[in-house]
């Protein structure tokens, strides 16, 4: 089946009235840890990954003071990570940030993404 260019507009208004996203592939390892205690390993491990080339998200070395951090975490975990590394401390199973971006994360991978990759790694 061939489709015209105006076809093509038609179905990209439609796409766009209906907010709708063309899917993409995820590639992005997203880094949960508990701050300000478990910084400096969260950006040892991300500058590490990032050097070994991986597409790396974590708040430390992506977000700027004052941001509305949660709708870019949320939106990071529901668009583009493809694996969720918790750090696992006594740390972060005790901070509400940590918790919460692991239950995105169980959310996002229950509900749309089967192939999402959730990792703890414990760090003493």
């Amino acid at each position: 089946m061939l489709i015209t260019l105006s076809q093509t507009v038609k179905l990209d208004k439609i796409a766009k009235q209906e907010n709708y996203q063309v899917p993409h592939a995820k590639q992005t390892i997203f880094i949960s840890h508990a701050a300000p205690e478990d910084n400096e390993f969260a950006r040892w491990l991300s500058l590490q990954l990032i050097g070994w080339g991986y597409n790396v998200w974590c708040d430390i070395i992506k977000l700027k003071g004052g941001e509305d951090f949660w709708v870019e975490i949320e939106n990071e975990l529901r668009n583009n990570a493809t694996k969720f590394l918790y750090i696992l401390t006594k740390n972060s199973n005790q901070r509400e940030g940590t918790l919460k971006e692991l239950a995105v994360a169980q959310k996002v991978k229950k509900q749309f993404d089967p192939k999402m990759i959730i990792l703890s790694f414990q760090f003493i």
